[in-house]
C-alpha cells in the first residue's frame, strides 16, 4: 500500500512539474524566425531610397582619382563597410575556396519596386582589381527573402543583374524607374594620354561619349526583360 502511494506521489509531482516546463517551440516557427530574422539584418546594410534611383558618372567611384577636381563624384549613397559573407548574395560565396578569394561587396542601395519585392544594389571589386574597376548589381527578392527570379543559370546559380560599371575602356550608367523598369547607357572613356601607353599614374579622364541606350521592363515575377520601353528618367545623370 506504502508502494502505491508513493508511486501515486512521484506521479503527481511529475505532472506539477511540466507544467511549470517550458514547452518546445514547433519546428516551422523556429524555421519562420531562422530565415526572417537573418534577412532583415542584411537588409539593414542597405541606405533605403525612393525611386527613380540612378547610377550616374559622378557615382562611380573609381573614377575620381582621374577626374578634374571641379566635376569630382559625390557617390553619396557608397558606404565603406563592406558586407559580410552572405546567402542572400550569391557572388559573395563565389571563389570562397580559390587563391584569389572572392570579390569584397559593398551595400549601396535598397528600394521598393512594388508591394511584392525589395530590391539591392551593391558594388562589387576583385581581391587584385585596381580602383576604377568596380562593378553595380542587382539582385531582387520577395519579402521573405528568395532571390528572383526563381529561375537559374547553367551553373545552378542566382545572378544578379549587373547595373553599372567603371572600367578603363567604357562605363555603364543606369536610372532605375518608380516601377523598377531599368534604362543603361553606356559610355567610351577619353583620356587626356593614351591609356595603353601611359597607364593611369598622371593621367586623366577628361569626357565620356554617349553610346548605346538599352531599355529593361521588370515583370510580375522579377525578371528585367530588355524592351522597346523608355524609362522616365531614359538619360543617365552626368
Amino acid at each position: 500500500m506504502k508502494s502505491i502511494i508513493a508511486m501515486a506521489s512521484l506521479l503527481s509531482l511529475a505532472i506539477i512539474s511540466s507544467a511549470f516546463i517550458q514547452k518546445p517551440i514547433p519546428a516551422k516557427t523556429i524555421e519562420k524566425y531562422e530565415k526572417k530574422e537573418p534577412f532583415l539584418e542584411f537588409l539593414s546594410q542597405f541606405k533605403k531610397v525612393e525611386l527613380p534611383y540612378s547610377i550616374g558618372l559622378n557615382d562611380l567611384e573609381g573614377y575620381q582619382a582621374y577626374r578634374d577636381i571641379k566635376s569630382k563624384p559625390t557617390a553619396k549613397s557608397i558606404k565603406k563597410t563592406a558586407l559580410k559573407t552572405t546567402q542572400f548574395i550569391p557572388a559573395s560565396m563565389a571563389g570562397k575556396l580559390s587563391r584569389m578569394g572572392p570579390p569584397t561587396l559593398y551595400p549601396v542601395a535598397r528600394f521598393y519596386p512594388n508591394h511584392q519585392m525589395v530590391a539591392v544594389v551593391y558594388k562589387s571589386q576583385g581581391p587584385f582589381d585596381e580602383e576604377i574597376y568596380a562593378s553595380y548589381s542587382l539582385i531582387l527578392y520577395d519579402l521573405k527573402g528568395n532571390i528572383l527570379p526563381r529561375t537559374k543559370d547553367k551553373m545552378g546559380n542566382n545572378r544578379g543583374f549587373r547595373l553599372a560599371h567603371s572600367a578603363m575602356e567604357n562605363s555603364l550608367t543606369c536610372t532605375i524607374d518608380a516601377t523598377g523598369n531599368i534604362s543603361q547607357t553606356e559610355f567610351k572613356n577619353v583620356w587626356k594620354k593614351d591609356v595603353y601607353e601611359h597607364g593611369f599614374e598622371g593621367n586623366k579622364l577628361v569626357d565620356f561619349k554617349a553610346g548605346k541606350t538599352t531599355y529593361f521592363a521588370l515583370d510580375s515575377k522579377g525578371n528585367l526583360n530588355e524592351t522597346k520601353y523608355t524609362a522616365m528618367a531614359s538619360r543617365a545623370r552626368p
